[in-house]
């Protein structure tokens, strides 16, 4: 006992004379390199007190003072769940229809803001009853399939399809129901309140030719859900300071950024700054042009952008895009320090819409004009067919179990080895029973969900084991959707570990591929299923 006693007062000494945090811990890993702590805790409460008072610990750390380590850990886990839950707060806050700002509106002004935007919004009726023949097609053929489930598995089914129908009318084809059901109450020639969603905002900046319209539309749709969104930014961002600081670091960016690339917010900040110097005189030239096509389209300021133009002799587009934007100075674009295009706020999204559009090869009232044709639920049948002919791999969509998503509109796909199918039948193909060769079938590769109501790309949820949902399904009980339990099934909310691979795709387009829109929404739907599919198809070959 005695040198253990020396040991410590030594140990005392030391760490009363050094007032630095890392000098702690350097003379209390010296002493733990003795060997002596295992028998000083043994044999000497006392020393063993001191340590935990000196807020030292096996593996360096410094949790918060008079706290043990598994205290430490649950103080760290209830930060981390805060965190998480005040984050998925703010996300739904933003995009719940019962929160979006309310506006007094009258019939004729409800057709005057919504009429632009194509049948989707203004005389939406027909799509949606098409909409509905469908799902109400689909709705059959499903319940054939389940004849022999439970009562409790057929309430699932009638929950799914309503909830599914109700997301589905805030996009697609009738993305606004709040505007549907003022146009009702406003046909007998009274007002009415329109709910000004994201997906309603959002489509009017984009699609909308009166600008006064875009104006009234952005200061009451975006502007007033700023203060909630910065005052629900303030809380989140005192939880991550919190959550950073059970973890010894002032910054959540310190914390969160330390296993990184970079590792730290500095060296982050360094490396964006290079990509935006080396991406500003491409965007200057772009933004130069985007400007000058609205000015001549009558936006603000034509006259004097064109006269800019023709005195440059270079063109919007052309070489010395840092001269031409200089040139342009006058008009307070400031293009060359970083500035935006002299554009007002309400009219941006606008003009990058038309821009998109004449870059996608068509018109605004053609991409309109296909709106009603062109469907999440159709884009992905596509998707599925191109898999089906060009890999031999089937796509589609099931009944998730109950709990299975997150949110009402996510829909479940499952991706699997179509057995009976080959390249040379193409999609239309069909075995000898007269169905869809492929769908179905062979073994499971993983599974993708698919929610239109946030955009937040594709994420990898489960990276798939041994394969436990990879087992043949080609009997009718594990073919029917719906069959099974979770835990039989292998489903990644809720299943095995042994399950297989699944993905979420979040979109940022809301679901709407038709319309302004069209040309971002293709391409954002393609761009993500070809991340998911990489994620599953190479997490289910790891697993094989």
């Amino acid at each position: 006992m005695g040198g253990i006693q020396q040991a410590a007062a030594l140990l005392s000494l030391l760490l009363e004379a050094s007032a630095a945090a890392p000098l702690r811990r350097a003379a209390a890993a010296a002493f733990l390199e003795t060997r002596q702590l295992e028998r000083a805790v043994c044999c000497d409460e006392a020393l063993y007190g001191h340590l935990q008072q000196a807020l030292l610990t096996l593996d360096g750390r410094d949790p918060p003072p008079g706290l043990p380590r598994e205290d430490q850990l649950l103080l760290e886990a209830s930060a981390g769940a805060q965190e998480r839950a005040a984050a998925a707060q703010l996300a739904r806050g933003l995009g719940a229809r019962e929160l979006a700002p309310a506006v007094q509106i009258d019939f004729e002004g409800l057709r005057h803001l919504l009429e632009p935007l194509g049948p989707g919004f203004w005389g939406g009726s027909s799509a949606r009853e098409q909409q509905q023949q469908q799902q109400q097609q689909q709705q059959q053929q499903q319940q054939q399939q389940q004849q022999q489930q439970q009562q409790q598995q057929q309430h699932h089914q009638q929950q799914y399809h309503r909830d599914k129908e109700e997301s589905a009318s805030n996009r697609g084809s009738s993305h606004v129901g709040a505007g549907n059901a003022a146009v009702g109450s406003a046909e007998g020639g009274g007002g009415g309140d329109l709910r000004l969603t994201v997906e309603l905002v959002r489509a009017v900046l984009e699609g909308h030719p009166d600008a006064d319209t875009r104006r009234q539309v952005y200061d009451a749709g975006v502007l007033q859900r700023l203060d909630s969104a910065l005052l629900a930014w303030g809380e989140l961002g005192e939880l991550r300071r919190k959550l950073a600081r059970c973890h010894g670091r002032e910054c959540f960016a310190d914390w969160a950024l330390q296993d990184g690339p970079t590792g730290c917010p500095d060296a982050t900040m360094a490396a964006l700054e290079e990509i935006a110097a080396a991406q500003r005189p491409a965007a200057a030239r772009r933004c130069l042009q985007i400007a000058n096509e609205w000015w001549r389209g009558g936006g603000s300021g034509g006259a004097r952008a064109a006269a800019a133009t023709q005195q440059s002799g270079r063109g919007a587009a052309g070489e010395g895009s840092a001269d031409g934007a200089d040139e342009l100075g006058d008009l307070g674009s400031g293009l060359r320090d970083g500035g935006t295009c002299d554009l007002e706020p309400w009219d941006l999204e606008y003009a990058l819409a038309q821009d998109r559009a004449s870059a996608a090869g068509l018109s605004p009232e053609d991409a309109t004009a296909l709106e009603p044709f062109l469907t999440l639920a159709g884009a992905m049948a596509g998707a599925g067919a191109l898999l089906r002919a060009g890999f031999g791999l089937s796509l589609d969509e099931r009944l998730p179990a109950p709990g299975e998503v997150w949110t009402a509109g996510v829909g479940v796909y499952e991706l699997r080895e179509a057995q009976a199918l080959t390249a040379f039948q193409g999609a239309g193909a069909s075995d000898e029973h007269g169905g869809v060769a492929g769908c179905g079938e062979g073994r499971l590769l993983g599974t993708l969900y698919l929610d239109p109501s946030s955009g937040y790309g594709t994420r990898l949820l489960l990276h798939g084991g041994g394969g436990g949902g990879g087992a043949s399904t080609s009997d009718s009980n594990s073919s029917s959707s719906g069959s099974k339990g979770a835990e039989e099934r292998g489903w990644p909310c809720g299943g095995p570990s042994s399950a297989a691979p699944a993905v979420a795709v979040g979109l940022q387009s809301g679901g709407r591929l038709g319309g302004p829109g069209l040309a971002l929404g293709l391409w954002e739907l393609c761009h993500e299923l070809g991340h998911a599919l990489h994620f599953l198809l190479s997490s289910s070959a790891a697993a094989a």
